[in-house]
């Protein structure tokens, strides 16, 4: 126990380790969005240390490290939809593109990303495109991460 109190690291005897402190968080749910911008993460499952803000669909690293997220999307009707991760406002890795070609036809995908964040850098899930009826499904969505070490 740190002097504080509480477990910040342990080790089980059959040699597992655990570290209740490690940030993470599993957003989920959201209106259907019609417009490019951050996507809305609003159901927040998990946010292990409160690193998650559900009113601006922002995760927050606490320290500096390597952390993994993915965040999968669902578009509704005749939608394009283009989204990515930024990192402190700014684009990071590649785009993930997607055109429908049917009236009400629905297309999930999921990006991910790993990545050295520094100590208050801030993560968001972000969609350029604004073509489409109900382009962002509503509710079938879901934004995860962790740090990694």
């Amino acid at each position: 126990n740190h002097t504080t109190g509480g477990n910040r690291l342990g080790i089980t005897p059959a040699g597992i380790v655990t570290m209740p402190g490690q940030p993470a968080f599993h957003a989920d749910a959201g209106a259907a969005q019609t417009v490019a911008g951050t996507i809305q993460f609003t159901g927040v499952m998990t946010n292990n240390g409160n690193h998650y803000n559900s009113s601006t669909y922002t995760f927050t690293a606490p320290v500096t490290g390597i952390y993994k997220f993915s965040a999968r999307i669902m578009k509704a009707q005749d939608a394009t939809v283009d989204f990515h991760f930024r990192v402190n406002g700014s684009q990071v890795g590649n785009n993930l593109y997607d055109t429908a070609t049917a009236t009400n036809q629905l297309n999930s995908g999921t990006i991910n990303m790993v990545r050295h964040l520094n100590s208050s850098d801030s993560v968001t899930v972000y969609s350029a495109s604004t073509s489409g009826t109900n382009w962002i499904h509503a509710g079938h969505r879901e934004f995860t991460g962790f740090l990694i070490g």
